[in-house]
C-alpha cells in the first residue's frame, strides 16, 4: 500500500533530505517557483529559484518504508499523513506550481534566445558600421555570389531578428536594389 506524507525538512537541509529520499527510491516533490528579481546594480531582473513551500516535501512511499523515512536525518518527526482530500489538494497545488514553473522556464528560454539574437544582431551592426554609403562590396554567397555591389544602408524589417544589407547590383546594365545577409558580404578589394 502507498502512503502519502507531508514532511518538514530542517531549514537549509532540504537538498540533503531529498538526496536521502532519492537514495532510498522514495518518490518526493519539493515544489519550486521562480522569481525575477533585480539584485545589486543589475538593471535586468534575473531568475532565482525558490521552494514553492519552504522546507515542505510531499512524499509518496510504500507503507513498509515508513521506518526508513523516520530515520532520515534532518527530516522532522512531525510527519503528517495525508487524507484523500489532502492528496487531491496537494495534486492541485502541485499542478499549479509545476505549470507556473514551466511558464517561468519558457520565459527564461525566450529571453535567453532573444538576448543571444540581439548580441548577434549588434555584432553584425558593428561589422556593417564600417561601411559607408557607396562603398564597393563583394557578395560571397547566395544567388548573387561573386557579384560586386554598392553598399546602400542597413535595413531592419519588422518581424525579423537580423538586419539586412541593402545594396545595388548591376544586372544587364541596370541598377537593381537587393537585400543581402550581412554575413554574405565583404569589402571589395
Amino acid at each position: 500500500m502507498t502512503t502519502e506524507i507531508m514532511a518538514y525538512a530542517t531549514t537549509g537541509r532540504e537538498f540533503e533530505v531529498m538526496a536521502d529520499l532519492a537514495a532510498l527510491g522514495i518518490s518526493h516533490w519539493p515544489g519550486k517557483r521562480i522569481e525575477f528579481e533585480r539584485r545589486g546594480k543589475s538593471r535586468v531582473a534575473e531568475p532565482f529559484e525558490y521552494p514553492a513551500l519552504p522546507n515542505y516535501l510531499r512524499i509518496t512511499a510504500p507503507s513498509h518504508m515508513l521506518a526508513d523515512i523516520m530515520d532520515i536525518r534532518h527530516l522532522s518527526r512531525t510527519i503528517k499523513f495525508l487524507l484523500p482530500s489532502d492528496v487531491r489538494s496537494w495534486q492541485r497545488f502541485q499542478a499549479e506550481a509545476d505549470a507556473r514553473l514551466a511558464d517561468a522556464r519558457r520565459i527564461i528560454a525566450e529571453r535567453d534566445r532573444l538576448s543571444a539574437a540581439n548580441a548577434s544582431r549588434q555584432e553584425i551592426i558593428n561589422v556593417i558600421a564600417q561601411y559607408k554609403s557607396g562603398d564597393p562590396l563583394e557578395i560571397a554567397d547566395g544567388p548573387f555570389a561573386g557579384m560586386l555591389a554598392t553598399f546602400g544602408r542597413m535595413v531592419v524589417k519588422p518581424g525579423t531578428s537580423f538586419p539586412m544589407v541593402q545594396a545595388t547590383v548591376q544586372i544587364f546594365g541596370r541598377d537593381n536594389d537587393i537585400a543581402v545577409d550581412p554575413l554574405s558580404v565583404r569589402r571589395a578589394v
